[in-house]
């Protein structure tokens, strides 16, 4: 391999040299092959993510589980809890109405068909969220939902179009909630055309107490899914209200409210969730921001103090221990959810080298969206014979890439390669262009 040796070797396109920054690694020699702005500090978007899942690896271990747990001091008695039940949030990003109901299962398992008491939600595991400034436009996407210690299936409603006895449309709430009332008028449309998504055919309002679905269905949305999110209600009230539509369904119905649990309380239903090195594929193959930011919170939690605080020294502790340069390194939530966030060119590209020598290295690369394949990247780099690993990023003004390239040739020396550009406009297309051709200049 032979690196560039000026700036002029490289065609930047519509980009804007003076806004794009590059790093690009041989993984088998560690020469630098080439570095444009290496050291200025820039806004990573999404590839962000690379860090918290890379320290979350490193210090939690791929194996690592979030374990959640329903406790109680209450005795049982006849089928009846005869106190509160109490839900210790763990944070689990990942914990959805399954998990719920399969818990529920545990209680039923253990001959509790009544709770006399309330359920009661303990939220003390972190001391605050942190923050994602400066997204009010996007309020009501669900690329916003914040962590939450109970964080259930990130408060969405799944809607889907089935039929009644009548052979008419109809649409299944899952979870049916209490306390809301669903008006829905559904009609079947006369042409059977096709159903892309049942959102081109139906409106949905929800106020935090009625639901309203309105729109004329063809034959193609029968069966088919879609979700809506549920910001009127706390992530609080959704996890509690979830819980009422499942136990109310076979038992008692129950009231909740927030508290602390108790000392000398016993284990009644837990879950842990998959591990780690899954959760962290699911973050990066998608973005997903609410995983991201859990993560980074469970840097912060089992210290004293400020959560985020906690997590942001971890992280710049793990990182510098690495040896990896964090000079340029700007932390608000650790998703690139943020207008604050900032890193080097550098730092990504070491990070990068760092983890592919790791002993979590498989992981790390295969939670990676795949050119052409899954994730982000599902319809770019097409038909590179998936050599494309790349971590994307986007945001007003930001298009990123970070990641890797593995050859499919043993001759071939594999690279790290980083460029993001922080510049008006959508520069997708430019900034894939680029990559390749970065890639394309060094292997023989």
């Amino acid at each position: 391999m032979i690196p560039l040796q000026s700036l002029s070797a490289v065609s930047f396109g519509r980009l804007p040299p003076n806004q794009t920054a590059i790093y690009v690694a041989d993984l088998k020699t560690g020469q630098i092959l080439y570095q444009h702005r290496a050291d200025v500090a820039i806004n990573p978007a999404s590839t962000m993510k690379l860090v918290t899942g890379y320290v979350a690896l490193k210090q939690l271990g791929p194996n690592y589980q979030w374990l959640t747990q329903w406790r109680s001091d209450a005795a049982i008695e006849n089928g009846t809890l005869k106190g509160h039940l109490y839900w210790y949030g763990s944070g689990n990003p990942v914990f959805d109405q399954r998990d719920l109901q399969q818990m529920q299962a545990q209680l039923q398992a253990k001959g509790i068909r009544k709770i006399n008491g309330r359920l009661i939600l303990d939220r003390s595991i972190w001391s605050n969220t942190g923050s994602a400034d400066n997204f009010l436009a996007d309020q009501n996407e669900v690329f916003v939902t914040p962590p939450d210690p109970h964080m259930l299936a990130y408060r969405v409603w799944w809607l889907t179009i089935a039929t009644n006895n009548q052979a008419q449309p109809v649409v299944m709430v899952d979870p049916p909630l209490p306390n809301v009332v669903v008006q829905q008028q559904i009609k079947l449309h006369n042409h059977n055309i096709p159903c892309p998504s049942v959102r081109h055919f139906v409106h949905t309002k929800f106020d935090g107490v009625t639901l309203q679905i309105q729109g004329k269905v063809p034959a193609s949305c029968l069966k088919k899914s879609w979700f809506i999110n549920t910001n009127k209600l706390s992530a609080a009230e959704f996890a509690a209200h979830s819980f009422r539509a499942w136990w109310q369904q076979n038992n008692n119905d129950i009231g909740f409210s927030i508290g602390t649990l108790p000392k000398n309380t016993r284990v009644l239903a837990s879950h842990r969730s998959k591990p780690l090195s899954d959760i962290v594929a699911d973050m990066n193959k998608y973005s997903n921001n609410t995983i991201a930011r859990t993560l980074f919170l469970r840097l912060g939690e089992k210290r004293q103090g400020d959560t985020i605080y906690n997590a942001k020294a971890l992280t710049l502790q793990t990182l510098q221990q690495a040896h990896i340069d964090t000079a340029k390194l700007q932390l608000e939530n650790g998703s690139g959810l943020s207008r604050k966030e900032r890193v080097s060119a550098r730092l990504l590209g070491q990070l990068l080298q760092s983890a592919y020598q790791s002993s979590f290295a498989p992981q790390f690369i295969s939670s990676l969206p795949i050119g052409g394949v899954d994730g982000t990247l599902k319809t770019r780099f097409k038909n590179t014979g998936g050599q494309w690993h790349l971590k994307t990023g986007t945001l007003k003004n930001v298009n990123a890439l970070a990641g890797y390239w593995i050859p499919n040739s043993s001759t071939q020396h594999p690279l790290v390669v980083v460029a993001i550009v922080n510049t008006p406009g959508n520069h997708v297309a430019d900034l894939d262009i680029l990559v390749r051709s970065l890639a394309n200049s060094y292997h023989k």
